[in-house]
Order: C-alpha cells, then sequence, then structure tokens
C-alpha cells in the first residue's frame, strides 16, 4: 500500500491527518495519528 501527497490532509502540532477508503463501509474517512506513528507505518511498507 502507498500514500499518495494529495491523501494527506494536515500536519499539525506533530500529528498527521490523511484519508483512507474503508473496505467495510466503502466510504472514504480521515485518520489522525502521531507523526511518528505515520512515520513506523510507512516504512512497513519500504524493503531493506
Amino acid at each position: 500500500m502507498a500514500i499518495s501527497n494529495y491523501r494527506i490532509t494536515g500536519l499539525d502540532n506533530g500529528h498527521v491527518t490523511f484519508e483512507y477508503k474503508n473496505r467495510d463501509t466503502n466510504q472514504k474517512e480521515q485518520e489522525r495519528i502521531e507523526a511518528v506513528e505515520f512515520i513506523r507505518r510507512f516504512l512497513l511498507h519500504v524493503l531493506p
């Protein structure tokens, strides 16, 4: 899974807000998480 720049909707006070599509409801949703957690999740998809 990748994330495009347009899906990142906010960055403030050490938090990242991004949009994603909920597979259960087929609706777009937003999630706000700490920047460190965002980077951790992103790096899970980087090959060693």
